[in-house]
């Protein structure tokens, strides 16, 4: 029987008992199908209900599935909203003290490593008016130019002693990219590998480009090296010490989506985007499902600052995970007693 069934003769009963498209056949079209393969009907019949399952009616689909998101093993800081340029340079700091002093290798920036306000659908903001510090050198010596020939030499010599600001009410996509590419080549000098995951932010970038663009583009715009990496995903995998943690930028900021979502993917649920801080568990008791804050400067987003609301106020906050471990990091935590912690 072995040398009888090859690969293509079995096709070819398929395709045969497939040409009937009923869900029971006579005898005499079981004789019929034997007869096209050189088969008595029963071999025919007994051959089908034997392989069937290895040609299946239905094809599989050709598109690829979306389950190979970026993963990471061993011990990390996890940055959750850096939003530059608006982020908050001294929490940031602490944290990446710690990370240091606990000799953390490994980053993970969980969703919106960038704010790209340039890019915001959001309703145009009020701005301060303009000084000289944010005037660049440019712009303040064509200035100096249109000035009569009495005043343009003290206006030169005292352009040769003022520095430029860099401060901005309303930075354009230059200024906030070059703020960017500064502020994460230093995340380069002190971590061997960082994982970029992508945040409805970044999503502003594609949307002003209307059209489907490969995520490493980013790594290419900010002129970032070997040591990131990125992939279409708004989640990652951290697995430490036999744990799992899924860092997540969700299309949910609810108070209770960490909960829900730790209980769905049966992981540790450590989730970006709410600018929230809350430590619970799943139903079950046996995954953390938290929001672990935002590492952006509320003070200078104006949609939050300029008016009031009932919202709450943002956390600031972040993560590190050593030997499967959660370490949760706030404005409030003791830094020096975290810091002698070996």
């Amino acid at each position: 029987m072995a040398k009888i069934w090859t690969q293509e003769r079995k096709k070819k009963l398929m395709q045969l008992r497939a040409s009937f498209r009923s869900r029971t056949i006579s005898r005499e079209q079981w004789g019929w199908i034997g007869k096209q393969i050189g088969v008595g009907l029963k071999s025919a019949e007994v051959a089908y209900y034997k392989h069937r399952n290895e040609f299946p009616m239905i094809e599989k689909s050709p598109y690829p599935k979306w389950d190979a998101p970026l993963e990471m093993r061993g011990n990390a800081l996890i940055i959750p909203d850096p939003e530059i340029p608006f982020h908050h340079a001294e929490f940031l700091n602490k944290i990446l003290d710690l990370a240091y002093k606990w000799e953390i290798t490994q980053a993970i920036i969980a969703g919106d490593a960038l704010h790209f306000n340039s890019l915001s659908a959001w309703e145009a903001n009020w701005i301060n008016s303009p000084t000289i510090a944010e005037w660049d050198a440019d712009q303040l010596h064509n200035f100096i130019l249109s000035l009569s020939s009495s005043k343009r030499a003290e206006g030169l010599e005292l352009m040769a002693d003022i520095e430029v600001g860099n401060e901005r009410s309303a930075p354009n996509v230059s200024d906030e990219l070059a703020i960017a590419r500064k502020t994460l080549h230093r995340l380069e000098e002190l971590f061997d590998s960082i994982d970029f995951v992508l945040g409805n932010h970044e999503g502003r970038f594609i949307r002003a480009l209307n059209c489907v663009v490969a995520p490493e583009e980013l790594l290419r715009l900010l002129e970032l090296g070997d040591k990131w990496r990125i992939a279409p995903y708004y989640y990652s995998l951290l697995h430490s010490n036999g744990e799992t943690y899924r860092i997540s930028h969700p299309k949910s900021a609810a108070k209770y989506s960490a909960e829900q979502m730790a209980a769905k993917y049966q992981q540790h649920f450590l989730m970006a985007h709410s600018h929230k801080l809350r430590i619970n568990w799943d139903v079950s008791g046996k995954f953390w499902a938290c929001h672990i804050g935002c590492c952006v400067d509320e003070e200078r987003l104006a949609y939050v600052a300029q008016r009031d609301n009932p919202a709450e106020m943002h956390k600031l906050g972040a993560a590190i995970v050593r030997d499967g471990i959660l370490w949760m990091l706030h404005e409030h935590v003791d830094w020096d007693a975290l810091g002698r912690i070996k």
